[in-house]
């Protein structure tokens, strides 16, 4: 057909899509995408359709959600919080960020910016967006705005900005977030008191990062892999084994977290022997 004069039409390329979904082949699905968009049926309802379908039936979940994202856009739908963070969830990592419009040019086009004062979920998906893609500047001003505009972040939030300051190793945008923790009564919550410990070890003050620890009404082994990481890190490899000495008296499980963190280090004391003990209780 493509050899004559015949253009295939929006039918012809569902019916096209669909067999490469069923056979698996999804070199010629993703050559029939392409086809479709240079024929100007990239936003067209049936074949957006097929090629959701299709890409969910190959497992390929972000390709299939940017696809429904560029349909809603193409509706002239407004997305809302909610679905910029279910995308960014997907795509944060992914080539359709770091080499598109970019996080805030996306949130920008869809209205979301600061001006149009937007909900906490949206506040979430830029910050956690930013920091996920390196970008620890934008996700601290943001977490500043956020502030500003009288909104009080949860603790998934919360680490995540502790993260980004643990990235650009800036203590002083840690003690800033910590004093935040402190105001607001969530010093308690185990997931940000670990991103306390691991931030504050990364910045080089480890003493304030086990004092965190140490106050800590209840611990996990998330916690517990955060001192040991902190411990590592500095080169107190003893110290590191102390603590998974207490892991295993508390009846607490090791993860794979507490084995790299442990190998990390034994690499950095270069403590050959305890690397290879630890490998032999990890096959155990």
């Amino acid at each position: 057909m493509l050899r004559t004069e015949i253009k295939p039409d929006n039918f012809t390329y569902a019916c096209i899509i669909r067999a490469c979904s069923e056979s698996f082949y999804l070199e010629g699905l993703k050559l029939v995408h392409c086809g479709v968009t240079v024929s100007g049926l990239g936003l067209d309802s049936i074949c957006s359709s097929a090629l959701v379908t299709a890409y969910s039936k190959l497992g390929l979940v972000d390709e299939a959600s940017w696809q429904l994202f560029s349909e809603m856009r193409s509706m002239e739908m407004m997305p809302d919080g909610y679905t910029i963070v279910g995308l960014l969830s997907g795509l944060s990592d992914s080539s359709l960020i770091t080499t598109g419009q970019g996080l805030h040019g996306l949130c920008l086009k869809c209205n979301l910016d600061s001006n149009a004062h937007p909900d906490l979920v949206t506040w979430s998906a830029l910050i956690t967006g930013y920091s996920q893609s390196g970008d620890c500047g934008k996700a601290l001003f943001f977490f500043k705005d956020l502030n500003m505009e009288g909104k009080k972040a949860d603790s998934i939030l919360i680490a995540s900005v502790l993260a980004a300051v643990a990235q650009i190793g800036n203590v002083g945008p840690g003690c800033e977030i910590h004093a935040y923790v402190l105001r607001h009564g969530l010093e308690s919550h185990v997931m940000i008191s670990s991103a306390l410990i691991v931030m504050y070890s990364k910045c080089s003050f480890l003493g304030m990062g086990t004092h965190v620890f140490e106050i800590m009404p209840e611990k996990n082994i998330i916690s517990y892999n955060s001192l040991i990481l902190g411990l590592g890190l500095h080169g107190l490899a003893s110290e590191a084994f102390r603590v998974f000495d207490e892991i295993l008296r508390n009846g607490l499980k090791p993860d794979e977290y507490t084995f790299t963190a442990l190998l990390g280090a034994c690499c950095h004391a270069g403590l050959v022997k305890d690397g290879r003990e630890i490998f032999r209780i990890m096959k155990d």
